[in-house]
């Protein structure tokens, strides 16, 4: 796999469903070597599995990056496993109720998480 990322190393957080599982995809195709992260029960796993089957390099990390020690494990695994980190998209989001609400907590509480994840 090689394209506009060649050995670029990315974490998008929340990748385990989605627009990030389908943005890490899409940059495992462009050459970047991935750092899958999610919740647990989140399928990190599967997603960097199937990079790896087509040709991809990735690992898992699973963490809660709105807290600082997840965050930085999951950054610090990027590091380690490859070395350094070039692009960090934060996609994780939180919603403690299935369906849209106009409740400020809950909003304030998403953007929060949004915001907050990649400064940790």
């Amino acid at each position: 796999m090689k394209g506009q990322l060649q050995d670029k190393v990315a974490i998008i957080t929340g990748g385990g469903t989605g627009i990030g599982e389908a943005i890490y995809r899409k940059f495992a195709r462009a050459g970047a070597k991935i750092v899958v992260n999610g919740l647990p029960g989140d399928p990190i796993s599967d997603v960097g599995n199937a990079i790896v089957q087509e040709g991809g390099q990735a690992i898992s990390v699973t963490g809660d990056v709105s807290q600082e020690e997840p965050a930085r494990e999951c950054i610090n695994a990027a590091i380690q496993q490859y070395g350094k980190l070039d692009v960090l998209i934060t996609r994780a989001s939180c919603s403690p109720t299935p369906r849209p609400t106009t409740c400020l907590w809950i909003f304030s509480t998403s953007i929060s998480v949004a915001m907050s994840a990649p400064r940790s």
